[in-house]
């Protein structure tokens, strides 16, 4: 499928946490344990935006992303 944008949407979102050198970190709960694959699947999307966003408000391309969560790091 494909439509025509008139434009971009305006994004607005907060960031959990941007570490010092410009790593994106992400808190998220769930009653269990997703696989790496399936976060990087669940949150792409939303990551994705987080570094535009931090691109547009710093001049800056993020340096990383981190999950922060499900009992312990991604």
């Amino acid at each position: 499928m494909e439509a025509e944008l008139p434009g971009p949407p305006k994004l607005v979102g907060i960031l959990d946490l941007v570490r010092s050198g410009g790593t994106i970190v992400e808190f998220k709960t769930a009653g269990q344990t997703p696989t790496p694959d399936k976060v990087a699947h669940l949150h792409e999307t939303q990551l994705t935006f987080y570094g535009l966003l931090y691109r547009e408000a710093t001049g800056k391309r993020k340096a990383g992303v981190a999950h922060h969560g499900f009992h312990g790091w991604i």
